[in-house]
């Protein structure tokens, strides 16, 4: 039998849809607690600038890119944050 896992994101069976538990009952499926760590790996650019910026500056969304040289135009309210920035880009 093929091992397949399928994440959920509920604390418990009850607060599942109960379409969700009926298959689940029918089909005689373990349910497990799993962790899942997710890295900035996993994130785009775009998504990490959103989370370490902070709200009402707005994510600069354009730049050019050479080999490993990014090049962009910030704007006044990005000089604080313009090492991070390009430590992601």
């Amino acid at each position: 039998p093929l091992g397949r896992i399928v994440l959920l994101d509920y604390s418990s069976v009850v607060d599942l849809p109960n379409s969700v538990q009926e298959i689940i009952h029918q089909n005689e499926l373990e349910i497990v607690q799993q962790d899942v760590v997710i890295g900035y790996e996993q994130l785009t650019a775009d998504e990490v600038l959103s989370l370490i910026i902070p709200e009402g500056i707005p994510v600069p969304t354009s730049y050019e890119q050479v080999g490993h040289i990014a090049h962009l135009n910030l704007k006044p309210a990005h000089e604080p944050y313009k090492y991070l920035i390009g430590r992601v880009l």
